[in-house]
């Protein structure tokens, strides 16, 4: 990797000079600040032997100075783990400093009707959830969680309303309780609708369910036979055969929970990670919602196999511990409802603001 000084660099030694203890900053050239341009990041050099230790603590601790410094210049995405770049072309003690991620500008949230930010948009790409930000449609995977008012239920409805003006894409719209997404879907026949009946009981609801998510796992074994016979690529996905996409979206798992019996709730998870599992190249979506995913309601290996993770509303210790369990606070730098962070396969933590969908 190369890295190039600029006057980004020189200011964020300034912004690092006024934290960091007089012994460890750049007037005492124990500190060297380089932007690189691909992958574009930052990477910060202490030149060995110095008293700084290259560790995750410190790590976190300069990314809080720099994603602030840069805001909103440039948006730095939280690395979920520690990341070492190694520089090319200098000496030892310089060959190797910290690096965070960075991308130009910052996303912005959409405002206006469906149709306007359909219009701005490329929906081929992937979902638009910010002017600058999508969850590219590869990411067969999501999870919304956030507590009541903290405009899960819009959000999830946001990002239903898009992937229904996708082209080549179906949607199944589970909603035990009923509520909002349950009425949004009801008015969009194209919508598959799975809500209690009424005199049904929750039980036999939750076998209905489950018997559906049956026939989808079904399904992704059948597409994924053809796939083998029909396709010689080795990296192949239903697309190669023409299949549309399937998206699963599941409203408020908790109430699903409590429905049933602990042998038709293992049923239920079986083929929920089934999906989660193979449902990629077989172009099987999930989409769960759910306030707290805590481990007794969502099974660990379906929630690790979630690719896009947002949570909306308060950003602390106790609601980030299961979706971000590294995390304990983060910038935000935007206001209103709706307001939270994402992980975007694995790219990093960052804040995000949900659309505002206005009426047509």
């Amino acid at each position: 990797m190369h890295g190039v000084r600029n006057g980004v660099c020189e200011y964020l030694e300034n912004a690092c000079n006024s934290v960091l203890s007089e012994d460890v900053s750049s007037f005492t050239q124990q500190l060297l600040i380089l932007m690189s341009l691909v992958p574009m990041g930052i990477i910060v050099v202490f030149p060995l032997p110095t008293s700084f230790v290259y560790n995750t603590e410190n790590y976190y601790k300069l990314y809080d100075i720099i994603s602030i410094a840069l805001w909103p210049d440039y948006t730095c995405p939280r690395p979920n783990t520690m990341r070492i770049a190694t520089l090319d072309e200098r000496s030892l003690s310089t060959a190797r400093g910290f690096f965070f991620p960075i991308k130009k500008g910052h996303a912005n949230r959409w405002k206006g009707t469906i149709d306007q930010i359909v219009k701005s948009s490329d929906l081929t790409q992937g979902i638009p959830l910010m002017n600058g930000l999508i969850i590219p449609s590869k990411i067969n995977s999501i999870i919304i969680s956030g507590n009541s008012g903290s405009g899960k239920s819009l959000g999830v409805q946001a990002i239903s309303e898009l992937l229904r003006r996708t082209p080549n894409t179906k949607m199944i719209y589970i909603d035990p309780k009923k509520s909002a997404g349950a009425r949004w879907a009801r008015g969009h026949p194209e919508v598959t609708l799975v809500i209690p009946e009424e005199n049904e009981r929750l039980e036999e609801y939750l076998i209905r369910v489950t018997q559906v998510l049956a026939k989808e796992v079904n399904k992704i074994f059948k597409v994924q036979n053809n796939l083998f016979h029909q396709s010689s690529k080795i990296d192949s996905n239903a697309g190669d055969i023409r299949q549309i996409k399937t998206w699963l979206v599941v409203e408020e798992l908790e109430a699903l929970e409590a429905f049933g019996t602990k042998k038709e709730l293992e049923a239920l998870f079986h083929q929920l990670l089934l999906i989660s599992l193979l449902g990629r190249e077989a172009y099987t979506n999930l989409m769960l919602s759910m306030q707290v995913p805590r481990n007794d309601i969502l099974p660990v290996p379906i929630r690790s196999q979630m690719r896009c993770r947002i949570q909306l509303g308060r950003i602390d210790s106790s609601t980030t511990t299961y979706l971000f369990p590294d995390l304990d606070h983060i910038m935000m730098p935007y206001n209103g409802p709706g307001i939270g962070i994402c992980d975007i396969d694995g790219m990093g933590v960052q804040p995000i603001a949900m659309p505002t969908i206005t009426s047509n």
